[in-house]
């Protein structure tokens, strides 16, 4: 019986201050028992957690309830045993790597596949950013 919960999740979004928030993150987990590991950085957040079905569901209504989360979306699977041997909360640089600046405010349109085709043949410049939930 699958009785271990897992979540995966990330969400750019401005956190002004990510000590402090990567420390309440640290904070709840580790009350509610939680493994896993949570990046944090200026840009964003970016999670994966494992627990019971409760606790997962208390840290989803955790972070929705935070400023700028209230629209995240979690990635679900369910296992018999934990996948994570201890909890991490860390501050990065960036949630993922692009070694770039990231804009908070730019943000790009979305598009078709056609259209993405009929640009492609163009053969003007672009920047394709791999999608692959259609949160993103």
């Amino acid at each position: 019986m699958s009785d271990v919960h897992i979540i995966l999740f990330y969400k750019f979004v401005d956190i002004k201050d990510p000590e402090g928030f990567a420390k309440s993150q640290r904070e709840f987990c580790a009350a509610h028992e939680l493994l896993g590991k949570i990046l944090v950085a200026g840009e964003g957040i970016n999670g994966s957690l494992s627990g019971p079905e409760e606790r997962i569901s208390s840290y989803k209504n955790y972070l929705a309830a935070q400023e700028g989360f209230e629209d995240i979306t979690f990635k679900e699977e369910l296992a018999t045993f934990h996948p994570f041997k201890k909890l991490i909360v860390r501050i990065k640089k960036e949630i993922i790597r692009f070694e770039r600046a990231l804009d908070m405010n730019k943000r790009g349109t979305y598009i078709t596949a056609d259209e993405l085709l009929e640009l492609y043949e163009s053969g003007e410049d672009l920047i394709i950013v791999d999608k692959r939930m259609n949160y993103e």
